[in-house]
């Protein structure tokens, strides 16, 4: 078979693939509104479907109709049994919800594999132990126990932002206010930014107080949203 190729222009259209990363985040803000919201144009991958998972095991109700997920959201704060939120090999899923599990002083299991475990984790086990929580790590699971309360969180700025939108997601929940001080350098601060987008989009004030602090008023409360993941 001859193929002949003859010079030509380039023309026709594509769909970018949506962000996973403001997909976790927007579902999250979804799952901790007090009303029923909708995030439309999901990424239907294994790790949208973790998040999923554990929003529905900390009490929020989601339905999901192709790409869009009606999200009825849970108020971690009054959850009194204890929780297994399977994480499967989400790392922002099981980053992003260990501190909205300790808004509750109920115990949670955040489970995954192995190769999910293996991850840092240290940021979180730092912070928390100087708060009295309970922090177990194992091969295949975290068990934390205590409650989150408000103050000053102090991170290294050159690790994961993940710590960062843990706690800029379950702060703004607790009684008292925080601020978050992070040691410089801070590196993916545009990962920072698109989380303080997305809680304010759900009605959350949070906000940098200068390049390496932010500051978070407690007794917030999520208001529900209408979005398409970008």
């Amino acid at each position: 078979m001859t193929v002949s190729i003859l010079p030509g222009i380039a023309k026709g259209t594509v769909t970018a693939p949506k962000s996973k990363s403001a997909a976790h985040r927007l579902l999250l803000c979804a799952g901790l509104a007090q009303g029923t919201g909708t995030v439309r144009e999901l990424p239907l991958n294994q790790d949208i479907e973790a998040t999923v998972s554990a929003l529905r095991a900390l009490g929020a109700t989601i339905s999901l109709m192709g790409d869009t997920a009606y999200v009825t959201g849970c108020d971690p704060k009054n959850r009194k049994n204890p929780a297994v939120l399977p994480c499967n090999e989400s790392g922002s899923t099981l980053r992003f919800l260990i501190p909205l599990c300790l808004l509750s002083e109920a115990p949670a299991k955040l489970t995954g594999t192995e190769k999910l475990l293996s991850r840092p984790l240290s940021e979180y086990e730092s912070v928390f132990g100087q708060q009295g929580i309970r922090f177990r790590k194992e091969k295949t699971s975290v068990a934390v126990e205590g409650k989150l309360t408000g103050g000053m969180y102090t991170l290294r700025g050159d690790v994961s932002s993940q710590f960062v939108t843990g706690l800029l997601l379950a702060l703004p929940l607790a009684e008292a206010d925080s601020r978050i001080r992070l040691i410089p350098p801070v590196e993916s601060r545009s990962y920072i930014d698109l989380t303080l987008s997305c809680i304010r989009a759900a009605g959350i004030r949070a906000e940098w107080e200068s390049d390496t602090e932010l500051s978070v008023p407690g007794k917030q409360s999520y208001l529900p949203i209408d979005v398409c993941v970008e």
